[in-house]
This record gives C-alpha cells, structure tokens and sequence, in this order.
C-alpha cells in the first residue's frame, strides 16, 4: 500500500487509529516509567506524518522533538511546528551529529 494511502486511511478506519493511539500510549508509559516526563531529546524513526511524535509531546516534556522518515510525502503533513521533520536519506549523520536522550521507532 503506498503511504499516503495508508495515511488517509488512518484518518478514517477505527482500528487504524486505534492502534496509532495505543502504540503511542505503550511507548509514552515506557519512557515514563524508565527516563521520567522531562526529556531533553526525542528522535522518532519512521515517523511518518509524526502523529505519535506529536501524541508523545503532549505526554512528555520534551525540549527537542525529532521525527525521521523516507516519505518526503508524509513528511510534509507533519502539522505540528514544534516538531523538527528530516527526511530519512543522511540517518548516520543525524544519529551521531546529535546525542539524543531517547530514541524510538514505533512504526518501524
């Protein structure tokens, strides 16, 4: 299924939603129990449109949120601006240009 297809299809169906909502749940009450609430640095890879990037920030206080992925498409309806997108293509040079306290991929 091509992405923006699958996106669209997050908005509408339930269960889809359902499931971007509970794996942001499990990954927000793991960070919680091991690092605390307040995070200096969050990396999301395969971020997507960085809507669990952005259910993770209202959970968490989080100084820097990053968000990766290869679909310069889902990049773009990213429509929080506090949330910094990259697209995916230099992964090496960000994970070591940049220490980042808590890494996540939960739709990878």
């Amino acid at each position: 299924m091509r992405t923006m297809e699958y996106q669209e299809k997050r908005k509408r169906r339930g269960a889809l939603k359902y499931r971007l909502k509970r794996r942001a749940k499990e990954v927000l009450k793991v960070v919680k129990k091991y690092r605390g609430t307040k995070i200096t640095s969050l990396l999301d890879i395969g971020c997507a449109d960085g809507l669990i990037l952005n259910l993770l920030s209202q959970g968490l206080a989080i100084s820097l949120s990053v968000g990766i992925d290869s679909s310069r498409e889902l990049l773009r309806t990213n429509a929080n601006p506090g949330i910094r997108i990259i697209e995916l293509f230099p992964l090496p040079l960000i994970l070591t240009s940049k220490g980042y306290s808590e890494i996540v991929c939960p739709n990878v």
